[in-house]
């Protein structure tokens, strides 16, 4: 089947940092763009060791670290072959182990929470979200920490907050209803 569009050409004229550095790496492409990508987000982690909030903005201050999109950012320098070791991950993964919530799972940065719109629903700087903890479980796995007891926490609050017809709702405050984010639907 042929795409109407060129969907690679769009992402890599308007797509953000982390999304053109993915497209080259599923097209194995490692040139000049590739190192170029690579090398700005690493550098454009904050002191805290997270990556700032990609969402909307129009606030004066800086942009604060996001949970999400830091598990997003480190994921992708993983894939394009960032050490397990360095210090890059060392300090986002401490970022996100700083992050995790009393009952295991992860919400976005409190720090945020002016940017998100009450009609989002499904994102919570108060609850644990189910789809982000998945998100960031499996980051971590990537970066070594299988075996960690805060992973296995994590794992323990998804395990919890499972629905019996077996999907997630989003957060803890939307108990059995299913949500589309948590169950692999949506993207």
């Amino acid at each position: 089947m042929r795409l109407k569009y060129d969907p690679i050409s769009y992402i890599m004229k308007y797509g953000k940092p982390h999304h053109k550095l993915r497209i080259l790496i599923a097209l194995n492409k490692r040139g000049e763009d590739f190192y170029k990508l690579f090398a700005m987000l690493k550098q454009s982690q904050k002191n805290d060791g997270g990556w700032a909030w990609l969402g909307y903005w129009s606030f004066s201050e800086p942009r604060p670290s996001s949970t999400f999109d830091t598990a997003k950012i480190l994921d992708v320098i993983l894939d394009a072959g960032e050490d397990k070791n360095s210090e890059v991950v060392e300090k986002a993964v401490a970022f996100l182990f700083n992050m995790q919530r009393n009952d295991g799972g992860w919400s976005e940065n409190p720090s945020v929470n002016k940017a998100i719109k009450r009609e989002w629903i499904w994102y919570s700087t108060k609850y644990s979200i189910t789809w982000v903890t998945g998100k960031i479980i499996s980051v971590l796995i990537k970066a070594g920490y299988r075996d960690d007891p805060r992973v296995g926490k994590a794992l323990d609050f998804l395990r919890k907050m499972q629905n019996r017809e077996g999907g997630w709702p989003s957060h803890g405050e939307a108990p059995e209803r299913t949500d589309m984010w948590a169950n692999g639907r949506s993207n």
